[in-house]
């Protein structure tokens, strides 16, 4: 498999602790890797050190935010990508609290400074998919890509409540690994 020349893919894993998301997370970066010319980074939200948006307005939608922490970093990660990839676990019926201050965070470059991207995200939570919750998630980033004019090439939905459920189930993984084929 090949790769565009230089494409950057960006796993935003949105998950506090080692689970079920960051299996996903892991197979599908070892997946990315496989693609020529391609290049992969994973980050995990938890990891960073970003405050809410307090809407200020200073970044003006197109600018960087005055805050002095983590947010212009990986602001700039998510612009410099070409494709970007979010996985979250289901936390009260939403994504994860640090995976979402992330995405707020994204509003000091949603003028357009954001760049065309394909996306795809992954959610897996202990409830069976057919819940709400998952519905609820899928239309938060539904609505991202759509304003930003990002192109959602998969969105999937898991129900694994066991912490290392996917881990351990091998076509779970394989899928997983094949998942980032999409992106060429």
């Amino acid at each position: 498999i090949q790769g565009d020349e230089n494409m950057k893919t960006l796993i935003l894993n949105g998950s506090p602790r080692e689970g079920n998301s960051t299996a996903a997370a892991e197979i599908l970066k070892k997946g990315l890797s496989n693609i020529q010319d391609l290049s992969v980074e994973e980050v995990r939200a938890d990891d960073l050190s970003v405050s809410p948006c307090i809407a200020c307005g200073a970044c003006g939608c197109e600018g960087n935010c005055v805050f002095d922490d983590d947010t212009n970093e990986i602001i700039g990660k998510i612009c410099d990508a070409d494709t970007v990839i979010f996985v979250t676990p289901v936390y009260w019926w939403g994504m994860t609290a640090q995976l979402k201050i992330v995405l707020d965070r994204m509003y000091s470059k949603s003028e357009g400074k954001l760049g065309d991207k394909k996306i795809g995200y992954v959610i897996i939570g202990g409830d069976d998919t057919s819940n709400i919750q998952y519905e609820l998630i899928s239309k938060q980033f539904d609505s991202i890509a759509k304003y930003l004019d990002w192109k959602v090439v998969f969105a999937e939905k898991y129900s694994a409540y066991g912490k290392d459920e996917i881990a351990d189930n091998q076509e779970k993984m394989d899928y997983f690994r094949e998942l980032g084929k999409n992106f060429k």
